[in-house]
């Protein structure tokens, strides 16, 4: 969940609902979790804060309206506000976890700075959220922190490659130091283990067996021996969850026997379900995301696994009751009380009401030196002079009850005036969700003032950044009269109209600017009457006209509603459109291009060397081939050009003369920015912008000669739309390579059943067993060369694998060392070398695909010299770090 804010999500009968975003945190939110009683939500940041949000049925605690995945027009459903904030940490606050009694008694954070601080929940009087303890036992930073469901220990998971189990309450001493299943692990940015709802079996993230097996580890709690991992993953796992019920399971007799049911999330985008005893799991959802998993939460009926990454994306997982039977709660306590439930239940709820802050362990004293931050509830409008006077007062070992000042309007209505609260009191509320106890039972007679309307403070002031975090300065007092916001969006009165059929006002100008010396031009979009780009972040309309009136250009949003969101006018026809989630921009007859952002503004108004034949965009940029062949490529949020202009004549099979005919059959810009090109001679190019050259990432020819082509009919559905490029959506991302070359199979299929033409190179007969490998490598080494080029970790990978197994079957060494080599790197540091190797590609560790590289190399068990060889080289490797 790496996002400024903390998104409260409710899942409706027909579409899952924005309720809430909050956006307090001045850093990424690195973790979110709500509290057992369901009253409270915490979130930890990279700003070293943890803020613990509460709803707010006044509505008047939070901002009124979301910005997150909403309109900016569209209020909050529910206004949650912060109810405590809770400074300490020196360094991100990495992960947090709530002890998981009802009373919410107990919260622990976790972070960079190797410290684990434990604070009291709720209280009814003063030391709500206090700090209780600060642990420093761990030597590395704290990455992962879960409590015992039984109540006896607090376990945190660390990168110095141990996990320690904490006594829960009197000195919150160590236990307990496991670290055997954790000795070659590396380093992730999460270790979120997760504790069995018996509380038997911690699952331990980040673990690993033989050096280089990737696994989640299981520690048994009552003999601390930690010999049973789950293996499968192929990278490592960085967060585990139990489910919260005990399910039934078969046993070996048949009988139904109780048993824990567990989800891993990994850094190979792919998450697992398991059941206890089992050796596979029951569930594997495999390239799930396009980046790792972060985070795993279970529903608490324990039927719904959600999971999100940090692509951006949030994953649900549903079973049904023929997936699982789920045991009743009255079994989960009586494997509870096995455990000693009861008793430690008693410890624990005595360590609760002693209320006091304790020296840290170590020897190192930390308690409660500094109590944290109190976020206290304003109504916003309430000029200066309305505040409690800052007087500092001693603290009451009472708590007495608040006098409020009500005032009452001419009309009849009360007005309630807020009182600041001090330092140790709580802001605390009595209700979890539902009704709140009405004020009249709270008013006396003397404290009703009749005021006129006019003069009570609005409602909707404006409140600075110190001010909404309990500061008593800065406070903005609004006009006694409202003043009406007027504004309007330029073109918003117009509705949407049917444009009519598009006629053909002017023919394109390429003969014309071919007459003028510009020596071989494409084909530029004719003049139409009009004409649409569509996408699903919005549409760019254009009507053209004849004479002297203006073209119009007209832009709708996806939540416009048939209304434009702006307009504008141009002294230009308009002959190419394009739209992405960051800008459009416009193409005109008179080689002027207008790059608008979402809201109307003119953020670029440029003049190239001709027309546009081709105009594309994708994110921040915009790319554009013009009428000279010249591709142009913009970074339109840095006003700059990424490169310089780059010829695709070369691309066209004819060389002389302009072109009657466009020769481009797709084409599309990559969402990594990268150039795409189909041309209708079978054949995709991409750009290389390292190497400022086209790079042949698939061909026709490959569908005619390759071993490895998949497909020789046609493939509906998996090509590319000849409408619009794949790398407009998210789902384009992935398998991009087979998109591809799906789309050249299905234009093979065409154009040799339409023209009844076969290859005109064939396979030499007699060396047609080399000619098989040759171009089986070359097809392999092409496709995941363009894997790398388009940043697709997964295709990367597989095509990669293959192409080692292939050169392990034929028993190719010379090619075979030549890529261990270029995986593994330099062996020995040389200080007279400038080094230039790159140690990942496509956000994987070549090190650790080498690995694969390996494991797929040795099956062909003619290379297995080589193979022992470097995994020697890599272990030697691993010793030295």
């Amino acid at each position: 969940m790496f996002t400024l804010m903390a998104v409260v999500l409710q899942q409706q009968k027909n579409a899952n609902r924005l309720l809430s975003a909050m956006s307090r945190h001045t850093g990424s939110v690195l973790c979110v979790r709500w509290s057992p009683s369901g009253r409270f939500l915490a979130s930890g940041s990279d700003d070293t804060i943890c803020l613990i949000w509460e709803l707010d049925p006044t509505g008047l605690g939070g901002g009124t309206f979301g910005s997150f995945g909403s309109r900016e027009d569209e209020a909050n459903v529910e206004s949650w506000r912060p109810h405590r904030r809770l400074a300490g940490h020196e360094s991100d606050v990495v992960d947090l976890a709530w002890s998981t009694d009802k009373e919410d008694s107990y919260l622990a954070t976790v972070g960079l700075d190797s410290r684990v601080m434990v604070w009291s929940g709720p209280r009814n009087g003063p030391g709500s959220f206090e700090r209780v303890r600060v642990i420093t036992g761990h030597q590395g930073f704290v990455k992962g922190v879960v409590w015992d469901p039984i109540g006896r220990y607090l376990a945190t998971a660390s990168d110095d490659k141990t996990m320690k189990f904490w006594q829960v309450g009197g000195d919150w001493s160590l236990q307990k130091t496991v670290s055997k299943p954790f000795e070659t692990s590396r380093s992730t940015f999460f270790r979120r283990s997760s504790w069995s709802p018996d509380g038997v079996h911690v699952l331990a993230a980040n673990a690993m067996v033989s050096g280089s097996v990737f696994v989640a580890n299981v520690i048994d709690t009552e003999d601390w021996k930690s010999d049973v991992s789950l293996v499968g993953h192929e990278n490592a796992v960085a967060v585990t969850a139990f489910s919260p019920q005990l399910v039934y399971d078969k046993g070996e007799d048949g009988q139904d026997c109780l048993t824990t049911l567990m989800a891993l999330g990994s850094l190979d985008q792919s998450l697992s379900v398991w059941l206890a005893g089992h050796r596979r799991p029951i569930c594997v959802a495999r390239d799930l995301f396009q980046l790792q998993v972060m985070d795993l939460s279970w529903s608490s009926d324990g039927m719904t696994l959600y999971a999100c990454s940090a692509d951006g994306y949030i994953a649900c997982v549903k079973f049904t009751a023929d997936d699982l039977q789920v045991a009743p709660e009255s079994e989960l306590q009586k494997s509870r009380d096995r455990m000693g439930f009861a008793e430690h239940q008693r410890k624990f709820r005595a360590s609760r009401s002693s209320g006091q802050s304790m020296n840290g362990v170590n020897g190192t004293s930390h308690g409660t030196a500094d109590r944290p931050n109190m976020l206290v509830p304003r109504k916003a409008g309430v000029p200066r002079a309305a505040l409690t006077p800052a007087v500092p007062t001693p603290v009451s070992s009472q708590t007495s009850r608040l006098t409020q000042q009500i005032t009452l309007t001419r009309d009849g209505k009360r007005r309630i005036r807020p009182t600041l609260l001090n330092g140790s009191q709580s802001t605390d509320h009595s209700y979890p969700y539902g009704g709140l106890s009405s004020v009249d039972s709270n008013l006396s007679s003397s404290s009703v003032v009749e005021v006129d309307p006019a003069s009570f403070p609005l409602r909707g002031a404006k409140r600075t950044a110190s001010a909404s975090y309990g500061d008593q300065d800065d406070l903005q007092t609004p006009s006694t009269k409202r003043i009406k916001d007027v504004g309007r969006t330029l073109g918003g009165n117009l509705t949407r109209e049917q444009a009519g059929p598009s006629t053909l006002l002017r023919s394109d100008v390429h003969a014309l600017l071919a007459s003028m010396g510009a020596g071989k031009v494409l084909p530029s979009p004719a003049v139409l009457s009009s004409f649409k780009r569509e996408e699903s972040v919005g549409t760019i309309e254009v009507r053209n006209f004849e004479a002297a009136r203006p073209t119009e250009i007209y832009y709708f949003d996806a939540n416009s509603e048939g209304r434009a969101s702006w307009m504008d006018f141009s002294n230009s026809a308009a002959i190419a459109a394009t739209v992405s989630d960051k800008f459009s921009a416009i193409g005109f007859e008179d080689g002027s291009v207008v790059v608008y952002s979402p809201k109307g503004r003119i953020l670029a108004n440029m003049h190239i060397e001709t027309t546009c034949h081709k105009m594309e965009s994708q994110k921040d940029f915009l790319v554009i081939i013009t009428s000279q062949g010249q591709l142009r490529r913009w970074n339109v949020n840095t006003n700059k050009e990424v490169h310089r202009p780059i010829s695709i004549l070369s691309l066209y099979a004819s060389k002389v003369g302009h072109l009657q005919e466009d020769e481009i059959a797709h084409f599309w810009v990559h969402f990594n920015g990268i150039p795409i090109i189909i041309m209708r001679s079978e054949k995709a190019y991409a750009l290389d912008p390292e190497r400022m050259a086209w790079t042949l990432i698939s061909s026709g020819w490959f569908a005619d000669c390759s071993p490895v082509w998949e497909g020789r009919t046609r493939a509906r559905g998996a090509s590319i739309d000849a409408n619009s490029g794949t790398g407009s959506t998210p789902s384009s991302r992935r398998d991009t390579v087979r998109r591809i070359e799906s789309t050249i199979n299905d234009m093979v299929i065409i154009q040799r059943s339409e023209t009844g033409i076969q290859p005109s190179v064939k396979p030499p007969q007699d060396r047609l067993e080399e000619f098989d490998v040759a171009i089986t490598l070359k097809h392999l080494e092409a496709r995941f060369n363009a894997a790398a080029l388009l940043d697709s970790p997964s295709e990367y990978k597989l095509h990669l694998t293959s192409y080692a197994k292939k050169l392990g079957d034929e028993g190719i060494r010379n090619q075979a060392e030549e890529l261990c080599r270029s995986l593994i790197g330099p062996l020995y540091y040389n200080p007279n070398e400038q080094p230039t190797w790159k140690s990942t590609v496509c956000g994987l560790q070549k090190r650790e695909v080498l690995v694969e590289v390996l494991r797929s190399m040795s099956k062909g068990r003619l290379l297995l010299g080589l193979v022992e060889q470097y995994h020697k080289h890599l272990k030697d490797i691993q010793q030295s770090w």
